[in-house]
């Protein structure tokens, strides 16, 4: 038997770096309603922020 958490969420943003924080705030948001340590929360953050800029930087 799993323990599988399945979130399903949209967000939207214009193609500009001020949104990042949004997006941080999003995830934020989502995964405190996991199981996961904190480093690894703050970890999918950094992620998904430095993936977010560069699409925003470079389409």
């Amino acid at each position: 038997m799993s323990n599988k958490q399945v979130f399903d969420h949209f967000l939207a943003i214009p193609s500009d770096l001020t949104q990042i924080e949004r997006v941080q705030d999003f995830a934020s948001n989502i995964l405190s309603r996991t199981d996961f340590p904190t480093e690894t929360r703050q970890d999918i953050i950094l992620a998904l922020q430095e993936g977010v800029n560069n699409a925003i930087k470079h389409g």
